[in-house]
């Protein structure tokens, strides 16, 4: 819209009088919603899903009416929620290292955005990306957005004008005024600007060297010809070194990484990348193999649209040159009009088949689908531009002379009398030298203007003959239309109308801009030694493009979406393809039409004339591409300097700190005595305290004097090897029941242990497993990451299981089960326990990955406060998690605590495990839990149940374990005996945990099998055994006795553990197994 139409409409238009409001507009976007085509029914269903989907993303929604039965949804984001989403782009960027520093922060921090286009980049994610990555969806003409028209981000008037009246003075841009041209309207339109001023700034030279050409040198001048293949090939190589330069500059080098799936985009398979991320996996030869089919279609194409060319061509040359009939001034018009007329009918079907290939080839984001379309679009326009000028030059001119008279005489035996009658007898043909030279003014001048009244003449009428439409069809039409029954709040209308207008723009592609240079470009390289003017023209217009397509974006496009690119894209292949066809055609045009060249016109030499020119620019192209890697980029050369900086000032830290580093804490030296003593290489580990080398070292110095003098052999010393060498028998011994044997990492040694000296421990004694407890994983991380590592630290923790699993592999022990997972089931719904709860159970499952278990033991619940709980909500907690594991395979051993507030018995555990009814739910059992619940009681002199009929009632329970749980139901069996506590235990629930009597006997009273328990534990295992048990037996002991027992003999108490389970074997009394 022009600046007199602009004024008009100021002086008589009532509301573009009035002031305009203070408006924000980095937070906000309109959707477009169009109704018309639906009923009501249907347009209210869509309408609330539209609004309830905006709303779960956070976003807020004003509706307003649009023009005739469109609704404008104006959607705001908060300001907290901006400012998270802007702030987690910004670490996402981090992540994919698009930005080389962390941005800080947390996953509540709340930023703003640098710069306008930055916000609203965010809110068209929050707007557009799908649900799963925290966006509403809203995919305009899509799926069941079919009847959104359009989302777009309202124009910033007040910047837009100030901007244009800035450039406006300007005939160069600068940086800084690119910068706010990405400010405003995001990278990928900056870099459009940023390459036509580019361009620009380099047709300077072709300008100047053209008039030089045109004035002073031969037509068809080698000289000038050169001169441009070099300005091509600098130009395309430095603008290659300023695109990576911007990219740098406006941090979105390689930002294509982190581009969202288009929603058209169909995947065949979701795969986990290496960052333990999710992908949509479409195969690259699929891709590759559906582009090939743009190459018969461009094939069809040239081939269509070159025939066309051809006979229309050939029909003006034999009216202008034969025909002698009337009207030989109109009918050498005639082809003209009739291509003018055919070529957007068939062009338009093209590019239909173009849209269709491009759906096929499935493009996974929606640049590089409207890139390949673009270019498909391109390629039918360089045939239409481009093949006029090459039939001119190829065949028209050298083969004139014999075509057009053959073409005459077949058209005369076609015609016959009419033919005879009309065309000339006495035609003496030449062909025009100065044709092609008037074929490239005319396509070069032609193309510009009206490319110029296309972009700038045409959207102004059409919006303008549009909003009298509008108007008309209001005032007169009988159809109803929103705004002829709602009237605008006058606070309102300005802002509005304005709003409304907007919506009826159409979208902006900043790809046909960039390809309308291309296309110059083009030119340039292919037949700039025709008319060395050219360059003037080009020059001038793009001046006024430069300006023009600023305006225009402003009012005859939608604000773009500032999505983010790195460059122009696929373009820099387009261009590089047309500088080297350049060199292969104004190498051919000078040879053929060139006063001066060797071999003038002879078609013997031009091959060898195409291939110099060819290699010629080859090596010049590589000259080029080194001396300009050799200079490089201001950017580049920033980027490369802060990188040292920061290697130099982290090589300073390390070195300031070496004094400090070599005197360590007591803490630090107790951190890699651990780590060392958990070794896999045993060499390294036997002189693990402070001194010991030293001790060592001096003991062998003193043996060898000590021998010297007393002039005999040195007698080796020699240490006990008792428990190795009992482990070592006890290995080799075949046991006759299948049942592999496990040892809790929990039950042996005491908090001054290391987990790995606990492993190797329990492996030397011969066992095949471990239960891993999941405090001494926590303490495993806590000392072998040198940090505090909280219960829900699960990335700490998977880590740190992922090492305890190497260590585990490396001494043959497998991790049998992770354990204990407690006080899960029987909260209420809704409850902040329950979630609590599943939230814990997600993330042990991470750990069970990392460790490579397949078990989770879970207890029994001892919280007083699930007392009350129903049945049914146990049973059904325990069924959401089986399934929940079952997603991975993993399984549920459920055991029952003898102090549990619902299931303390094993019948309990087994009515539950029934009820769940899941293959991966089965049994943890447990002699001490059995045999302390049913018949020793803690609070009791006698340390028994002394209630009437304990003894048979303990005999039938063992009887009807037996008879009744399947031995594929049992997961593993847990091995243990109890002292029996003299005084009694209080029966009370004391200290912070609230434990039980039966707890507290639990936790510091349970010993070894045979080293001071009473527990019929014995009677227990042969009831278990009766089932066919073959699966796991397990020694879980907690004694508080242990320090003074056994201090430091880890492995000693181990030998003893496996030797009390191969005595309690051999003592059942079992005729055969079951």
């Amino acid at each position: 819209m022009g600046i007199m139409d602009k004024l008009a409409r100021v002086m008589t238009d009532p509301i573009h009088r009035m002031p305009r409001k203070p408006q924000s507009y980095n937070d906000k976007y309109v959707v477009a919603y169009d109704f018309s085509e639906i009923d009501s029914e249907t347009a209210v269903k869509e309408l609330t899903t539209l609004l309830n989907d905006l709303e779960h993303a956070g976003l807020q929604a004003e509706v307003r009416a649009g023009y005739e039965q469109t609704l404008l949804i104006f959607v705001k984001a908060p300001r907290e929620l901006l400012g998270n989403t802007v702030y987690k782009s910004r670490v996402k960027d981090w992540l994919y290292g698009i930005v080389p520093d962390h941005p800080g922060g947390n996953n509540t921090t709340v930023v703003d955005g640098a710069y306008e286009a930055e916000d609203i980049l965010s809110v068209y994610h929050l707007v557009n990306w799908p649900k799963s990555l925290g966006g509403a969806g809203i995919t305009p003409e899509t799926g069941q957005w079919k009847n959104v028209k359009s989302i777009f981000p309202l124009h910033n008037e007040e910047t837009n004008e100030s901007l244009l009246k800035h450039l406006s003075k300007r005939l160069f841009l600068t940086m800084d005024d690119l910068d706010s041209i990405r400010d405003l309207w995001g990278s990928k339109v900056a870099f459009y600007f940023a390459f036509i001023q580019t361009y620009l700034v380099f047709l300077s030279f072709p300008a100047i060297t053209g008039v030089i050409a045109w004035m002073y040198l031969d037509k068809y001048s080698l000289t000038y010809a050169i001169a441009t293949c070099v300005w091509c090939t600098v130009f395309l190589e430095y603008w290659k070194i300023q695109e990576v330069d911007l990219g740098i500059r406006w941090n979105v080098q390689g930002i294509g990484k982190v581009k969202v799936n288009r929603p058209q985009f169909k995947y065949e398979k979701i795969i986990i990348d290496e960052t333990g991320q999710q992908k949509h996996y479409f195969p690259k030869w699929k891709q590759v193999t559906r582009q090939l089919l743009q190459i018969p279609f461009i094939l069809f194409s040239a081939v269509a649209l070159g025939t066309i060319i051809i006979l229309v061509f050939a029909i003006e040359v034999l009216i202008s040159e034969g025909y002698d009939g009337p009207y030989k001034n109109l009918m050498e018009y005639v082809p003209t009009c009739l291509l003018a007329i055919a070529l957007p009918y068939i062009s338009s079907g093209l590019e239909e088949v173009a849209t269709i290939l491009t759906k096929y080839e499935n493009h996974r984001t929606a640049d590089y689908h409207e890139m390949s379309l673009t270019q498909k679009i391109f390629v039918l326009n360089i045939i239409t531009n481009y093949l006029p000028i090459l039939i001119t030059a190829f065949i028209y001119v050298p083969f004139g002379d014999d075509v057009v008279p053959w073409l005459e005489g077949m058209t005369k035996s076609f015609l016959g009398a009419i033919g005879q009658k009309y065309m000339d007898d006495d035609l003496t043909f030449h062909v025009d030298s100065d044709r092609l030279r008037d074929e490239v003014i005319a396509l070069v001048v032609t193309g510009q203007i009206s490319g110029f009244f296309d972009e700038n003449i045409m959207p102004v009428l059409k919006h303008k003959a549009q909003g009298l439409y509008r108007d008309y069809k209001r005032a007169h039409s009988k159809d109803a239309m929103l705004l002829s029954i709602f009237k605008d709040d006058p606070d309102e209308a300005r802002f509005l109308r304005t709003a409304r207008n907007q919506a009826t723009l159409d979208k902006y592609n900043v790809q046909d801009d960039i390809a309308e240079i291309v296309l110059q470009f083009g030119y340039l390289s292919l037949f700039s030694p025709v008319w060395p003017l050219i360059p003037i023209g080009f020059l001038v217009n793009n001046v006024i493009e430069l300006r023009t397509d600023f305006l225009k974006i402003c009012n005859e496009f939608q604000r773009p979406a500032p999505v983010r690119t790195d460059g122009i894209g696929p373009w820099i292949n387009s261009l590089d393809v047309l500088t080297w066809a350049g060199s292969i055609s104004t190498g051919a045009i000078v040879h053929l039409f060139g006063a001066n060249t060797i071999g003038r016109g002879a078609w013997w030499a031009l091959p060898i004339t195409i291939f110099i020119s060819e290699h010629i620019f080859l090596g010049l192209r590589a000259v080029v591409k080194f001396v300009l890697q050799r200079i490089g980029s201001e950017q580049i050369r920033k980027q490369r300097q802060q990188r040292y900086a920061t290697r130099v000032k982290h090589l300073e830290e390390l070195e300031a700190n070496k004094q400090s580093g070599l005197m360590l804490s007591v803490a630090e030296r107790e951190r890699r005595k651990s780590i060392r003593v958990m070794g896999h290489e045993s060499f390294w580990t036997t002189q693990a305290d402070d001194g010991a080398s030293a001790v060592a070292g001096i003991g062998l110095i003193q043996a060898v004097k000590r021998a010297e003098v007393n002039n005999k052999q040195p007698k080796r010393r020699r240490t006990s090897q008792d428990n190795r060498t009992k482990s070592d028998e006890m290995a080799n011994t075949t046991s006759p029941y299948p049942n592999p044997l496990s040892f809790a990492s929990c039950s042996i040694g005491t908090s001054n242990h290391p987990l790995p000296q606990k492993l190797r421990a329990i492996a030397a004694a011969g066992f095949s497993g471990i239960e891993l407890s999941f405090p001494d994983l926590q303490s495993f991380a806590q000392t072998h990451q040198q940090k505090h590592v909280a219960d829900d630290d699960y990335p700490a923790l998977c880590e740190a299981g992922a090492a305890v699993r190497t260590l585990c592999e490396q001494l043959n022990l497998q991790i049998m089960v992770l354990q204990p997972f407690a006080n899960f089931e029987g909260w209420p719904r809704g409850s902040k326990e329950r979630e609590e709860a599943f939230k814990r159970a997600r993330g042990w499952m991470e750990i069970m990955s990392a460790v490579g278990t397949e078990m989770l033991q879970v207890g029994s619940s001892d919280s007083p406060a699930i007392k009350d709980a129903k049945e049914d909500d146990v049973i059904a907690d325990l069924r959401e998690l089986a399934d929940l594991l079952g997603t991975r395979g993993f399984k549920i051993a459920y055991e029952n605590w003898c102090w549990a507030t619902r299931a303390p018995g094993w019948r309990d555990v087994w009515d539950v495990v029934r009820r769940v009814d899941r293959a991966n739910v089965g049994l943890c059992l447990d002699t001490f839990q059995s045999a302390g619940g049913e018949w020793g009681d803690p609070t009791t002199a006698s340390g028994r149940v002394e209630a009437a009929g304990a003894e048979e009632g303990w005999e039938r329970s063992l009887a009807e374990l037996s008879a009744a749980v399947p031995k594929e139901k049992i997961f593993f069996l847990q091995i243990s005996d109890a002292y029996k506590v003299s005084p009694p235990l209080e029966a009370r629930v004391v200290g912070e945990e609230g434990l039980r009597p039966r707890g507290r006997w639990s936790h510091d009273y349970r010993p070894l099998p045979y080293d001071g328990g009473y527990l019929p534990i014995v009677p227990f295992l042969e009831a278990v055994m009766r089932t066919g048990f073959e699966g796991w037996l397990s020694v879980e002991v907690f004694d508080g006795r242990f320090g003074e027992k056994y201090g430091d003999d880890l492995e000693g108490y181990a030998v003893k553990g496996r030797e009390a389970v191969e005595r309690m074997l051999g003592e059942m009394k079992l005729d055969k197994r079951d």
